[in-house]
């Protein structure tokens, strides 16, 4: 379906509930070890909100404190404080129900709405959605104008909020926006990743949702990736997910694993140099999905991807400079120097080209076609500089090992070449070409 356009100025409406300094309000239930309350929070400021309002009784220590540092974050006692703090704005608002776990592309869809609108199911709808009618069921967020919102606060007497407003906005002619029409496809994450909603009962059910946050992913095409990087990535997240470090923390500690192995190989230590280089994007890839699941901000260096690639060729090139003063004769120790520095250029070279077609198209070009999705089988430097190499450095063959990744990287390349030229010829428009010596012929003739 197509939205109507944006409108800039909005405020988010969360409630609390009752009970809210008690365990069993359902805002202070954990979800990959945030508050509903505050993961509902972040997922409106991250959508645009120019203000968030709470409406809340009472809220427990430390929540209170992170909530109310937000400058644009307003905590309110009751409905009456809530129309006083409505009269000094014109925003519209977005209703947050209690307890919701929204994915944030709907709740972004609903900050793109404008007037009167009501997230919904139109087809089967998962446990916890409230029926609006017999075809409908509310998806738990709803855009109002604010004079409604604070005329229902303002005489709300001892109706519930949540529900009142709910009958107000739908009886106000609401547009309907299906979230079961959202598109799927994520291209951070390169393929269909779930809607997430929920509406947890219980802190248990909760504390599910936040394991399943870990699996809403796509499918790379790189094997190493896919098989070995994300499965131990999913592992050690949720081992991390109840402590105290944060997604950005955990994944700079996968770089400065990467950064440690250009020293440990340096200092004659390459197999806890090359340990290092294997574990690290396991240890950044769990970071980067804590951070997901916790509506965080992803960590990332400018030009991620290059700087990764650079880092991995910086360690290829720390291998090969190692070398020399543990093999016997200098024309061996020169190939091997030799090959780790073409090894290194080919790694850029290959991360530059994909670098800049995303770029300059906004796309993967892994995923132009079924063709490019099967030749990326192994596209990642850090996995094409590390994994090949296992082998022989189990059997102490370094040298060796450094030799036969340079023709891998020399083919991987010329493919990675070859497609980028058929990728930038399937966008150029085609021309008509008139060779000079056919044009002499037809002169002559």
């Amino acid at each position: 379906m197509v939205l109507p356009e944006h409108r800039e100025n909005w405020s988010a409406l969360l409630l609390m509930g009752e009970a809210a300094a008690g365990e069993s309000a359902p805002g202070r239930w954990l979800v990959a070890g945030v508050p509903i309350i505050e993961r509902q929070a972040r997922a409106a400021r991250i959508a645009g909100a120019r203000r968030i309002i709470i409406v809340a009784e009472s809220l427990p220590e430390p929540l209170a404190t992170r909530l109310k540092d937000r400058a644009e974050t307003l905590v309110v006692g009751d409905a009456a404080a809530l129309a006083l703090a409505l009269q000094q704005q014109a925003d519209d608002v977005l209703l947050f129900a209690h307890g919701l776990l929204a994915d944030g592309r709907l709740v972004s869809a609903m900050a793109d709405a404008s007037g009167a609108a009501l997230a919904c199911f139109a087809a089967s709808a998962p446990d916890g959605a409230e029926r609006l009618d017999r075809d409908h069921h509310w998806a738990g967020l709803a855009r109002a104008d604010v004079a409604l919102v604070a005329d229902v606060a303002e005489g709300l007497g001892d109706w519930d909020l949540a529900a009142t407003l709910l009958r107000a906005v739908d009886a106000a002619g609401a547009v309907r926006v299906d979230a079961g029409q959202l598109p799927l496809f994520d291209a951070e994450a390169r393929g269909d990743v779930p809607l997430l909603w929920a509406m947890p009962a219980d802190a248990g059910q909760a504390l599910a949702v936040g394991g399943s946050l870990l699996e809403a992913e796509g499918s790379p095409p790189d094997v190493i990736e896919r098989w070995v990087n994300r499965p131990a990535g999913r592992m050690l997240a949720r081992l991390l997910l109840p402590g105290l470090f944060s997604g950005g923390q955990v994944a700079m500690l996968g770089k400065l694993l990467l950064l440690l192995a250009i020293p440990g190989f340096l200092a004659g230590w390459p197999l806890l140099a090359l340990l290092a280089m294997l574990i690290a994007p396991v240890v950044d890839r769990a970071g980067r999905l804590m951070a997901q699941a916790r509506l965080e901000p992803v960590p990332r260096w400018p030009l991620d991807g290059l700087a990764g690639a650079g880092l991995a060729a910086a360690a290829v090139m720390a291998l090969g400079l190692s070398l020399p003063g543990v093999m016997a004769g200098l024309a061996a120790a020169m190939v091997a120097l030799l090959s780790a520095a073409m090894v290194a250029l080919l790694l850029v070279m290959m991360a530059a080209i994909a670098h800049w077609f995303r770029w300059r198209t906004g796309a993967h070009m892994d995923d132009r076609t079924l063709l490019d999705r099967r030749l990326a089988l192994l596209s990642q430097p850090l996995s094409l500089a590390a994994w090949p190499l296992l082998p022989f450095a189990l059997s102490g063959l370094w040298a060796a090992g450094l030799l036969l990744l340079l023709p891998l990287m020399a083919l991987l390349a010329a493919v990675r070449l070859w497609r980028l030229l058929v990728a930038m010829d399937a966008l150029l428009p085609r021309q008509a070409v008139h060779h000079k010596a056919g044009a002499r012929a037809g002169l002559c003739g």
